[in-house]
C-alpha cells in the first residue's frame, strides 16, 4: 500500500493510515508530535521482551510527565501486524495547528487528503523540526494513542501542508479531527467539526 503524504502544498510528508477514531464522543488528550526512534515488528529479536508504556490516565501528574520521556506505543498496520514503536519526547504539541480539514485530492482519481495550516508562531518551529527530521518519521499521538507516523520527505517551511495517500473518506475525516483537537485537557470531545465534501 502506498504510504500517505504530508506536504507544504508542494513538498510532501508521508503518513501511515490512521486508526479509526469513531464518530461520536471519544476520549481525548493532548496532541503530541514525537520523533519515531524505532519500529519493532513481530519476529524482530527484541519484540517479545519490549514492554509498551503504561499510560496512567487517572494520575494526571504522571500522565504529563510522559511528555518529556521516550515512550513505546502499539500500532496495527494495514497487514494486521501489531507493531511496537519507540518514540522520543514530545517535540511540539497540538497548539501548533491552526486548522485542518478533509478534502478531495484532485491529483488522484477518487482520492482524499487532509490540508492543514499552522499558527504563525509555530511556523519556524515546525520548519526547524521538519528540517531536522527530513527522511525520518514523525509520530502524531493523541491521548497516548498513536494515530499516524509520517516520513518527512522535505521541510515544511511555509506553514501550510497536505496529507495525501490511499485514504478512505472516513480516514481523512478522522485524521483531520485528530489534528483539529489541539492541546486538549483530558475529557471527551463531542461531534468534532469536520470539513464536508
Amino acid at each position: 500500500m502506498e504510504q500517505p503524504t504530508m506536504c507544504r502544498t508542494s513538498p510532501v510528508y508521508h503518513f501511515n493510515r490512521s486508526l479509526p477514531l469513531g464518530s461520536s464522543a471519544r476520549a481525548a488528550g493532548e496532541l503530541q508530535f514525537r520523533e519515531v526512534l524505532e519500529i519493532i515488528a513481530p519476529g524482530d529479536p527484541p519484540y517479545a521482551s519490549t514492554q509498551l508504556t503504561e499510560v496512567p490516565a487517572f494520575r494526571p501528574h504522571e500522565y504529563l510527565t510522559l511528555r518529556s520521556q521516550n515512550i513505546m506505543l502499539p500500532y496495527v498496520n494495514d497487514k494486521g501486524e501489531n507493531l511496537k514503536l519507540s518514540l522520543g519526547p514530545t517535540r511540539l504539541d497540538g497548539r501548533i495547528i491552526r486548522n485542518a480539514y478533509a478534502a478531495l485530492d484532485t491529483t488522484k482519481k477518487g482520492g482524499y487528503k487532509i490540508s492543514f495550516r499552522l499558527t504563525e508562531d509555530a511556523i519556524p518551529e515546525f520548519a526547524q523540526l521538519t528540517t531536522e527530521l527530513e527522511g525520518k518519521q514523525l509520530a502524531i499521538v493523541l491521548g497516548y494513542k498513536l494515530e499516524s507516523f509520517p516520513t518527512i520527505n522535505a521541510p515544511i517551511t511555509n506553514g501550510e501542508g497536505e496529507i495525501t495517500g490511499t485514504f478512505t473518506q472516513q480516514e481523512v475525516r478522522d485524521l483531520a479531527s485528530v489534528l483539529n483537537s489541539g492541546a486538549l485537557e483530558l475529557g471527551f470531545e463531542e461531534n468534532p467539526t469536520i470539513e464536508e465534501f
